[in-house]
């Protein structure tokens, strides 16, 4: 394939026929493609996947042939196709090394982009595509548009955080005349100052997967971060270092906590790890006390990066963040930073959104809306992926075909019977949530011990749940329905029902829950959630049951969510569960 510069390529934007961009991301990991259809002002979604979904390679950095010529077939006969990598690989910044391995994974991707091409002719030996070119842009921008391009909020302000994009870790966009964002340069941090790089630092030196366990530090840190008693004598100490936070930002944590505190004799985090040393806490609990550490000095720096951008931006009452990058899912520095600025500027003053799927699979999408420098004209929707009962997979079959008329009425069954229910549904997740058509269900009241095992899980992780969002003020310490339908927010539990041991299994220990809601009645510009979970809501509350529930994804340890009927059903019965298919 030709590669055309950015400014040409958008030339084509101006012609009456339609142009399918293909997005791609890959080359680290989290591979993934979205096709985006450019008809003038229509600018319409057409397929997203995540490659390892259908590889199984858990963040599978390339893309796939198979599942690129299945999402290739979508896109009409006799159409003009453009193909937009996420990431400027002819102009990336870092070492020689990183360099290197970036232009040879995007020469590796467009091999496979190739192949699928020619895959899909040998088929349908009518079937033509007129290859424009390929392009790119870069990984912040792909990240930024993946926010702004699926968002409907015009008072917004999108901030990008993440370990690293060619050369910047954190970046601010602020709307422009033309309805598309422009870059606030005095909110750009660039390598090797990085606060996902610093987390991600910690999360390896806590004994977990860099760039995929962070979730643990989060669930880790929660109880630390709330001012726990039982570790207040160490924070105090700890807190006591004031050089901390500069140093979290100052130091280079590329290649680990160890790399970074021997570049600098004297630091405070030295200090931190004697005082865990001399504690007298379990080595158990001395990782938690160091997870809050590094989880409240994450929250502190990235308070102040929305509070220079909000302040910046003239201190519109009202505004939304749109966040995106891997740190988007960090849900409850989300819940901080929000509660933190309507604190310090009043009540809604703020609000915090995360795209359903802000790593970089999502800027797979982001890279097709950056290109064409225009919003979605319709709602988004991220149950976009390939849907149950059109599977065309060459790698899988489809296995026992089982379907229901009566959805809800099965799950509920079966939710009464047993307390778990599996279910497989309708079109896959484009994001690393289950937000219910690929999602284990469960009463809350279900033992922890039982989910856990199930899950591989660890006692103090939580797991997420379901709730309508008309139902928020019946658990948690709102006052008007709580909005967050791709899960990346958490919410305070009403205090009656902190002590009630039956929410244990989706009860932070600092009284927080991390929630999916979903509606029965339209918000305009919002998507509403998965339309089953509604009836299976409302049903329960019918039934007198509490219309709330254990949401997890459909998947067996280490893997990824489960994509065909034939893994769907295999996970069921190593869990020894039903699995209800729609």
């Amino acid at each position: 394939m030709k590669r055309i510069k950015l400014e040409a390529a958008r030339k084509r934007l101006n012609e009456t026929k339609p142009l399918y961009v293909v997005g791609w991301s890959g080359g680290h990991h989290d591979a993934a493609m979205a096709i985006v259809r450019y008809e003038g002002e229509n600018v319409t979604l057409v397929a997203a996947e995540h490659m390892e979904r259908w590889t199984g390679v858990k963040n599978d950095k390339q893309l796939d042939a198979v599942v690129a010529t299945r999402m290739l077939s979508k896109i009409p006969n006799d159409s003009d196709v453009l193909f937009v990598a996420h990431q400027k690989f002819w102009g990336v910044g870092g070492s020689w090394a990183h360099r290197t391995e970036t232009i040879a994974a995007h020469q590796v991707n467009v091999k496979v982009l190739e192949v699928a091409l020619r895959e899909q002719e040998l088929r349908h030996h009518d079937w033509k595509l007129r290859v424009v070119g390929q392009t790119a842009v870069s990984h912040h921008e792909s990240h930024a548009w993946a926010a702004w391009g699926t968002s409907n909020k015009t008072n917004a302000i999108v901030l990008v955080n993440d370990a690293l994009g060619e050369t910047e870790s954190m970046t601010v966009w602020f709307p422009d005349s033309r309805g598309g964002i422009k870059k606030y340069d005095k909110g750009t941090i660039k390598y090797p100052h990085s606060l996902g790089l610093f987390y991600s630092a910690w999360t390896g030196y806590l004994g977990l997967t860099p760039n995929e366990h962070e979730y643990k530090v989060m669930a880790m840190a929660t109880d630390v971060v709330s001012g726990s008693k039982r570790y207040e004598d160490t924070v105090s100490i700890i807190a006591s270092l004031t050089q901390l936070e500069r140093e979290a930002l100052e130091l280079n944590w590329h290649r680990g906590v160890s790399y970074a505190l021997n570049s600098k004799a004297k630091s405070d985090w030295k200090k931190v790890l004697d005082a865990l040393e001399l504690s007298e806490l379990d080595e158990g609990e001395k990782r938690h006390v160091l997870a809050g550490v590094v989880q409240r000095i994450y929250q502190n720096l990235l308070s102040d990066a929305v509070e220079g951008a909000f302040n910046y931006n003239g201190a519109k009452a009202g505004t939304t963040f749109l966040l995106s990058g891997g740190c988007a899912l960090n849900c409850s520095a989300n819940h901080h930073i929000e509660q933190y600025m309507n604190e310090l500027y009043g009540s809604g003053s703020v609000g915090m959104e995360a795209f359903s799927n802000p790593g970089d699979a999502g800027s797979s999408l982001g890279a097709a809306l950056a290109f064409g420098q225009k919003r979605l004209s319709h709602q988004y929707d991220p149950l976009i992926g390939q849907q149950v009962m059109t599977l065309m997979s060459a790698r899988f079959d489809g296995g026992n075909e089982s379907s229901t008329s009566d959805l809800v009425a099965s799950v509920v069954a079966e939710l009464k019977k047993n307390g778990v229910v599996a279910v497989f549904t309708g079109g896959n997740e484009f994001g690393p949530r289950a937000l219910g058509n690929r999602s284990i269900l469960a009463l809350p009241s279900v033992p922890k011990d039982r989910l856990d095992a199930m899950k591989g899980r660890e006692s103090w992780q939580p797991f997420g749940c379901v709730v309508l969002d008309r139902h928020t003020p019946l658990f948690f310490e709102v006052d008007v329905p709580f909005h967050s339908p791709y899960m990346n927010r958490v919410v305070h539990w009403r205090q009656s029902l902190i002590e009630d041991k039956k929410w244990r299994a989706i009860q932070h220990t600092d009284g927080t829950a991390r929630v999916q809601t979903v509606s029965s009645s339209a918000r305009e510009g919002e998507w509403q959630g998965t339309p089953y979970l509604v009836g299976v809501l409302e049903q329960m509350m019918n039934d007198g049951i509490d219309p709330i529930l254990v949401n997890t994804s459909l998947n067996a340890k280490g893997s990824p969510m489960s994509v065909s009927e034939a893994e769907a059903i295999e996970v069921a019965k190593s869990m020894n569960i039903k699995l209800v298919v729609g």
